[in-house]
């Protein structure tokens, strides 16, 4: 992907924060025993270091939003083929909740 000197559009900053998420992705991929440096995510992304600080304050933060992103990912992937009541039911068995909040799961099924 080519890196546009400047960022101006929110097209262009999101390809930017992508490419950033994407390169400390591969290097976790490369070398999964060792952290990448915000100095390293920021050469194998084609950006200056302080490039990186714009987008996430801490190279702890740009590691994070990648988890963030790939449990959205797996959410999605598992909860797709679901009806809203049976993800809704799902998550809350995941939660440690039970079935027997039975008037929460009535309201869901009548929006549902």
């Amino acid at each position: 992907m080519a890196i546009r000197q400047r960022a101006i559009h929110a097209k262009h900053k999101q390809e930017r924060c992508d490419a950033l998420l994407d390169a400390a992705l591969g290097l976790l991929a490369q070398a999964p025993d060792r952290v990448p440096s915000v100095a390293d995510v920021a050469v194998a992304a084609g950006l200056a270091k302080g490039t990186v600080y714009l987008y996430f304050p801490s190279k702890e933060e740009l590691l994070l939003a990648r988890e963030d992103l790939n449990r959205v990912w797996v959410l999605r992937k598992v909860l797709a083929p679901l009806s809203a009541v049976e993800a809704m039911e799902l998550l809350l068995d995941k939660m440690g909740k039970t079935k027997s909040n039975g008037d929460f799961l009535a309201s869901m099924q009548k929006v549902g």
